[in-house]
């Protein structure tokens, strides 16, 4: 559909979500609310990463075992939440399918449970059959991994 927005319309209109919110929206002063001088609450960094899952057998099981791995972790949070978990940590959140796999008594490798990722806050990646998520630069802070067909480690590339 086509923008039109050229004159004064006294009708409907159609314009695109980008031109709705150049309308509405002061970038400049936007950002000097959110980290500048007028900010009240200036956004700061965060090391925290949120997981957010479906509720399903399988992720059900997942989020058990995760609180028994992560039961020394203080800052390692789980909400109920409706049809959903939110999961939340400081640093990371690993989930290896591996050791789901048995627990949940049928096939499931990482992207069985990637199916049920709603969404995240942090940088996920698959290494091998575990999902992560992180707060670290993958590639820039920490070398990817790299694996061949049949799952078994390449040397990390140096950076």
């Amino acid at each position: 559909m086509a923008s039109t927005t050229v004159g004064k319309h006294t009708g409907a209109q159609t314009y695109t979500s980008a031109e709705r919110a150049a309308r509405q929206k002061d970038p400049k002063g936007l950002q000097d609310r959110m980290i500048g001088s007028g900010a009240d609450k200036p956004v700061v960094a965060s090391d925290r990463v949120v997981l957010a899952l479906m509720k399903t057998f399988e992720t059900t099981t997942v989020v058990e075992e995760l609180l028994e791995e992560y039961a020394d972790v203080d800052t390692f949070i789980v909400e109920d939440v409706g049809p959903y978990y939110r999961l939340e940590n400081s640093g990371s959140i690993e989930i290896d399918t591996e050791v789901m796999e048995p627990l949940i008594g049928h096939h499931y490798d990482v992207f069985d449970l990637m199916v049920n990722v709603s969404t995240t806050v942090g940088r996920a990646y698959n290494d091998g059959n575990t999902f992560i998520i992180t707060t670290e630069l993958m590639g820039l802070d920490k070398p990817l991994p790299r694996y061949r067909d049949d799952g078994s480690a390449y040397a990390a590339k140096p950076n």
